[in-house]
């Protein structure tokens, strides 16, 4: 992989977290089952890009050593992410509340190492 094409898929992969986060948030507070169900439908696509992105992390190495470290650091966090997040709209297609919230301390443990790695989602 290109270190163009690597960057600008961290910074794809950030934005769909941030957009699926973005989404999430209108049911921070008061996650009721059936609010999480009127939501699911709405994190589908932000899960399916990064878990696209996850996996192209994961699979290409760069020739950068520097930039290599980086990805090696951030690819199992991205997909750590992309799991919570599958996880995480799965429980709100269910309208679980409990679940939802674990899978969301999940994410939100990602995403606090991405920003230790430096490749976190800004917002």
């Amino acid at each position: 992989m290109s270190a163009r094409r690597y960057l600008a898929d961290v910074a794809a992969a950030a934005e769909a977290v941030r957009d699926f986060g973005s989404v999430l948030s209108e049911v921070a507070g008061d996650p009721t089952p059936a609010r999480l169900s009127r939501v699911a439908p709405r994190l589908e696509e932000p899960l399916r890009r990064a878990r696209l992105l996850a996996r192209r992390l994961s699979a290409e190495g760069l020739a950068d050593e520097r930039l290599e470290a980086q990805r090696a650091r951030a690819a199992p966090r991205y997909a750590a992410a992309a799991d919570a997040m599958g996880d995480l709209v799965e429980a709100a297609r269910r309208g679980e509340a409990g679940a939802a919230a674990r899978a969301s301390a999940r994410l939100a443990r990602a995403v606090r190492e991405l920003r230790e790695v430096g490749t976190a989602p800004a917002g």
